[in-house]
């Protein structure tokens, strides 16, 4: 992946103007018993993709930007039809769904850093974090601009999370060792196309350096 410009992406990741999004970090997404691993998902990046989802969520609070954690849940009742239509596309039994509302399924993966009291839980019923929740509602509330997306997975939720956020006005960026996708071809097409048309493209140790001032105040003594 080509490095990141570090003055440009500083100025995507203001502390007190950026919020962290987490998205569907959940058992049936990352744990090796959920239904993502039963019907052969790629999860051997979850451990490190978890590692590093921690270490920005350390990050982000010691220097006061908003941690949001969203989770999805799925019920007949609250499933749109046209989703419903893929059940059997996706091998998803109505009666055993994936990240089935009350499930343990649907449960935050242990191993992820649990929220808060103070950060935003937002729960939705799609692909996307912003689509008929209060996501942007906690964001602007906050003086939100920019947002860091990162979770699970990179072909589908972060991305749908983070181009719905690019067409509201947020500037993004996307974590690239924070996400994973269900195969590496689908997750390094979804780095690129957001990478191209929607934002920014990081890694962990390059936002984690940004945050900490490092890497900005070096590039510019190199400049001298």
């Amino acid at each position: 992946m080509t490095p990141v410009d570090l003055e440009r992406l500083a100025r995507y990741v203001t502390p007190e103007k950026t919020a962290l999004l987490i998205i569907d970090v959940q058992n049936d997404f990352a744990h090796p018993e959920g239904k993502g691993a039963q019907w052969g998902a790629r999860m051997q990046p979850v451990p490190d993709v978890v590692r590093s989802i921690n270490r920005l969520v350390e990050t982000a609070r010691a220097v006061g930007s908003p941690v949001v954690y969203a989770r999805i849940e799925h019920s007949p009742r609250t499933d749109r039809p046209n989703y419903r239509e893929r059940y059997t596309q996706r091998r998803m039994d109505p009666a055993d769904l994936l990240c089935a509302t009350g499930s343990w399924g649907a449960e935050f993966f242990a191993d992820l850093l649990p929220p808060h009291p103070d950060d935003a839980v937002i729960t939705k019923y799609g692909y996307d974090a912003f689509q008929d929740t209060a996501l942007d509602a906690v964001l602007h509330s906050r003086g939100i601009e920019n947002i860091v997306v990162t979770g699970l997975v990179s072909n589908l939720c972060v991305q749908t999370t983070a181009e719905h956020g690019f067409g509201l006005g947020y500037y993004v960026t996307v974590v690239a060792d924070a996400t994973a996708g269900d195969d590496l071809a689908s997750h390094e097409a979804a780095l690129r196309n957001l990478g191209l048309y929607f934002g920014l493209v990081a890694t962990t140790d390059e936002l984690v350096s940004v945050w900490r001032g490092e890497r900005v105040m070096e590039s510019r003594k190199d400049a001298l």
